[in-house]
């Protein structure tokens, strides 16, 4: 709002004279959506939003990030646990095979093939079969197959028919 002062003519602004008041509507320069009132409020919401939208996208990528690197060292563990497990059982069954293929039974077998020799070498054999596994098998020098101690059957039909296939 603005007052304006109005005075007859000829009168002084330090005169005595009866002085007329009058209110004049202010009529804005700039449009309503120029105005400081509004576009202030709006700009510094934007400007939080922004700022918020940063930081919750680098938390996230960082969360990210960092469950990436704890899940590889998991796997990583978990792998290296496997593969010892793997090479320790591994081992095991190579010495115990080394074991029974160093016996005198199988070698009188290989010699002689009799059928004496053939139940102490099958035997012999039949110590490093397992339930579930593939047989084992005894072969020459020359390529043929000449004995094949298989170990117990499996508990159910389902190894069983897994091995023959």
């Amino acid at each position: 709002m603005l007052v304006r002062e109005s005075r007859g003519p000829g009168t002084l602004p330090g005169d005595s004279a009866v002085a007329t008041l009058s209110v004049v509507p202010h009529r804005p320069t700039w449009p309503a959506r120029s105005s400081l009132r509004l576009r202030l409020p709006l700009l510094m919401s934007v400007l939080v939003c922004v700022v918020l939208a940063t930081f919750l996208w680098a938390a996230y990528r960082e969360v990210e990030h960092t469950l990436l690197q704890a899940g590889g060292g998991r796997a990583q563990v978990a792998t290296d646990q496997l593969a010892n497990l793997m090479a320790q059982g591994a081992q095991q069954q190579l010495t115990a095979l080394r074991g029974v293929a160093a016996s005198p039974a199988l070698r009188r077998y290989l010699e002689r093939q009799a059928d004496v020799d053939r139940a102490r070498a099958r035997q012999a054999l039949a110590s490093v079969t397992a339930a579930g596994q593939p047989a084992v098998e005894l072969w020459t020098d020359g390529g043929s197959r000449v004995l094949e101690a298989a170990g117990p059957p499996p508990a159910n039909g389902v190894a069983r028919a897994m091995m023959t296939s």
